[in-house]
């Protein structure tokens, strides 16, 4: 089953009556921060459940907007927030636990039947979920969650759970930040990592943008509170000189377009803290090529295979072709895997060109001739000119 990913906080609810208690999945309580939801969940008279999902606060085109949400929820415990709710683990007297998700979800539709709009439903399909992904992404979602309709509920991270994002997008530990040089108040960008199966933390790459007048005393106000002398960081870090080093206790989440050979980011924008993420549980996460995602979708799985391995062998996979934005033959391939059904219809059984560049986008030339080397998936037509016939490409 597919559902749309939404950018808020995980929440779990336990309702005993009319006592409520709302946590994230690191145990901090949410309570008092987020009243309104407390109000709806008490107009359910639930004697005694525990519900599982994502509190949002939604804009004015009714996406769901974190920075909006986090912004808000210090301010304003009687927002209009969204309690969007997709998993119920305990009804009544039962644990409900160990039963299909599909059926889970049954009980927690029916539970939540002719409620207010700060509680909803999160609604799915079963299949399609290559195009609820892309439907997601035209829309400018964050992209969708597909899930095993037969798995049972399983607390913390699983692979019967696959994020598929738009943008590539997670949560970082921020481990220092430099100074600004310019009229900028507060710092100029944060230094991030993640956990590495050794337990130290990798360096990846700085994010100075995304950040709002009030983001920037926020975060700095809370760097304060957490200095260190020394850097947290496993390696050194070219240029360091200047950092202020934390420790790393602060989660950010970032969006960012792609990793680099080095394993840094690409275009990276602040988008908010995460303080319902343990520092423990951030390490980089695997990204789904998008040659398996609809294949991947359609069975609910959670498996990060490389788009080159599956049918045609490349060499090379991550020689940069485009230096300045640091695209490569991967990112190439991925991308022509993602415009196959758009381009097809116009190149299938026409003459084409083949421009080769061995090197980068720099030099190129055009391979119009059928030679030994040439894939056999390609066939060749015979052109007449003024002066011989010469077979090109189909």
């Amino acid at each position: 089953m597919h559902e749309i990913k939404l950018d808020g906080y995980r929440i779990i609810a336990l309702i005993h009556n009319e006592q409520i208690r709302l946590k994230s999945r690191n145990n901090k309580d949410w309570t008092n921060d987020l009243l309104s939801v407390v109000d709806a969940l008490k107009q359910l008279a639930l004697p005694q459940a525990i519900l599982d999902g994502e509190v949002v606060l939604l804009d004015k085109h009714g996406k769901s907007d974190f920075q909006l949400l986090q912004n808000t929820i210090k301010l304003n415990p009687n927002a209009p927030y969204v309690y969007y709710l997709f998993d119920i683990l305990y009804y009544e007297q039962f644990d409900l636990r160990t039963l299909p998700l599909l059926k889970r979800k049954a009980i927690l539709k029916n539970v939540l039947e002719g409620q207010n709009k700060m509680l909803r439903f999160s609604d799915h399909i079963i299949g399609e979920g290559s195009f609820l992904f892309h439907r997601a992404c035209e829309l400018g979602l964050e992209g969708i969650i597909s899930k095993q309709i037969d798995s049972p509920y399983i607390s913390g991270r699983t692979k019967r759970w696959l994020k598929i994002k738009c943008l590539m997008r997670q949560e970082f530990i921020i481990g220092g930040y430099s100074v600004p040089t310019s009229s900028r108040k507060y710092f100029r960008a944060l230094y991030l990592g993640v956990y590495n199966e050794q337990g130290e933390l990798d360096y990846t790459g700085n994010v100075g943008t995304g950040f709002s007048e009030a983001s920037l005393k926020e975060v700095f106000a809370l760097l304060q509170k957490i200095p260190a002398k020394q850097k947290p960081f496993a390696k050194e870090i070219p240029g360091s000189q200047s950092v202020v080093w934390v420790q790393p206790k602060l989660v950010a989440e970032v969006e960012f377009t792609h990793w680099t050979e080095r394993g840094h980011l690409r275009h990276p924008s602040f988008k908010g803290l995460r303080l319902d993420k343990k520092p423990g549980e951030v390490f980089r996460e695997q990204k789904t090529a998008s040659e398996n995602k609809d294949k991947k979708m359609e069975q609910g799985e959670a498996k990060n295979n490389k788009a080159y391995s599956l049918r045609i062998k490349m060499t090379h996979p991550d020689k940069v072709l485009y230096p300045e934005d640091g695209i490569t033959k991967k990112d190439l391939l991925n991308y022509y895997e993602y415009v196959y059904d758009y381009i097809m219809p116009f190149i299938k059984n026409r003459p084409i060109s083949l421009l080769r560049c061995p090197e980068n986008w720099h030099d190129c030339f055009f391979q119009r001739h059928y030679i030994d080397s040439t894939p056999k998936v390609l066939k060749a037509i015979t052109i007449e000119t003024k002066k011989r016939k010469s077979p090109i490409f189909i």
